[in-house]
């Protein structure tokens, strides 16, 4: 059910965060996803245009049903992102949304050609070419998205007074159908272009404010190669890009029903979800939110608290298990890409899919901080390998030479006031790479002289 009419679909809620012994900041979470619109334009094309963006892979993602926005649980994620390795850092490792959540949750593709291409410092040529519209300067890349509403048809989406919701919808879907083209041809192809341009600048590739970006514009001036692409990638690389914004910056732009949905399935114990609809693919419309009528601070607060104390086995990390891919062929199309690092394209935005960072077992592969417990220790492991020499006060004897007890456990990473717990088995792993270095180090130092001691030799010989 598309529950909001308005042209742009908004959460609009207060963030307070307590700074300096108490002070709180207000900002916003805005979503401008638009879906009543959207689904409205959908709804009046043309059959033959239904059929093309079939073809072109889009079709699950645009029958989609509108997702009520978590607006607690998307800035809980962000606070726990981490910028340096482009995953969400919790007590029991990394986490990060795959390329599989995104296929099985949007049904987006993600195989085929990256998203990249040339950007320009102007696109008021391609945009009266191609969609014959004026851009909102001559140095932008933004069009309104007002004029791009008013081309399709849906000149006003505001609701009326007293209009009931499938009521307002049908009128939408009423003035789009009878603006679009009805034959093939230019003017079939610009009303193909037109709503592609809404849909990727306002849900897969969002930007902050009203205006929609269009440096994806390129590539849709040859229809036939749409399809080529691969969507989801790029919604993924732009979403990645968001979080990693200033913490003070509560915005997300991109399409944050992915990181709902994903919290959904793999962090079930928050609690933040209900299902519905079993069986519907894709898996975005099996949830809706479960509402909270408490203050979104304190919600904060308590999904914060929640992921602190979550039990390792209660971290689901394989929750697609017993799903009927049959009915999904979009995820075996991407199957070759789902256990794999790779480079996330969006035109000038590449980052990283840390797949092997993911805790899959244990939960804590970040390297322990041998240097406050080694370090001093250094001394006695350089004197123990040198013979006759005695050894300090506590340092192991012969027979025990190379082996040192493990250290007690230290505070491996630190991410805000997030911090986990490097148990022994890690941090004797730590100590035997230790003693490994320093035994190539005397090494090389015992090469290093035989080389000096075999030059003065030489150079004693000539002289002689």
């Amino acid at each position: 059910m598309w529950g909001c009419g308005a042209p742009s679909c908004r959460a609009v809620c207060p963030v307070e965060r307590p700074e300096n012994g108490g002070n709180s900041v207000s900002s916003e979470l805005r979503s401008r996803l638009g879906w009543a619109v959207i689904r409205a334009i959908y709804d009046g094309l043309p059959n033959f245009q239904v059929r093309r963006l079939e073809g072109m892979g889009f079709g699950p993602f645009l029958r989609l049903e509108e997702l009520v926005p978590d607006v607690a649980l998307i800035q809980a994620l962000k606070e726990r992102w981490d910028p340096e390795c482009h995953a969400f850092l919790f007590p029991w490792g990394h986490m990060v949304p795959t390329l599989e959540d995104v296929v099985r949750i949007t049904g987006l593709r993600v195989d085929g050609q990256a998203m990249t291409g040339t950007t320009y410092t102007s696109y008021q040529e391609p945009m009266e070419r191609l969609l014959g519209l004026e851009v909102r300067g001559e140095r932008s890349s933004l069009v309104q998205r007002t004029v791009l509403q008013a081309s399709l048809g849906v000149a006003s989406a505001r609701r009326q007074t007293g209009e009931g919701q499938a009521e307002h919808m049908e009128w939408m879907t009423d003035d789009a159908r009878a603006a679009m083209a009805e034959e093939e041809g230019e003017a079939a192809d610009r009303d193909l272009r037109r709503f592609l341009t809404l849909v990727i600048g306002m849900m897969i590739l969002g930007t902050r404010g009203d205006p929609v970006g269009c440096r994806f514009l390129p590539l849709l001036e040859d229809l036939s190669s749409v399809g080529n692409y691969a969507w989801g990638a790029a919604l993924l690389a732009h979403l990645f890009d968001s979080l990693g914004t200033s913490s003070r910056e509560t915005g997300v732009t991109g399409f944050f029903p992915l990181l709902q949905v994903w919290a959904y399935y793999h962090l079930p114990s928050l609690g933040r979800g209900v299902a519905r609809r079993r069986g519907a693919v894709p898996l975005l419309q099996r949830w809706r939110f479960f509402r909270d009528e408490r203050t979104l601070r304190r919600q904060v607060t308590l999904i914060h608290d929640t992921l602190d104390t979550i039990p390792f086995i209660h971290v689901r990390w394989s929750p697609y298990v017993g799903e009927d891919d049959a009915t999904q062929p979009w995820v075996e199309r991407g199957r070759p890409y789902f256990g794999r690092d790779i480079w996330l394209h969006c035109f000038n935005t590449v980052v990283p899919l840390h797949h092997r960072l993911v805790a899959r077992t244990l939960g804590f592969h970040q390297a322990a901080d041998w240097r406050r417990t080694w370090c001093p220790r250094r001394e006695w492991l350089l004197m123990k390998e040198q013979e006759g020499k005695p050894q300090p006060r506590g340092a192991p004897d012969q027979k025990s030479a190379g082996r040192m007890p493990a250290p007690r456990p230290q505070r491996a990473f630190k991410s805000g006031h997030f911090f986990l717990e490097i148990g022994g088995e890690h941090a004797t792993g730590e100590g035997d790479l230790v003693v490994t270095w320093i035994s190539l180090k005397s090494g090389e130092d015992s090469r290093w002289e035989l080389r000096c001691e075999e030059a003065v030799c030489r150079r004693e010989e000539l002289g002689s």
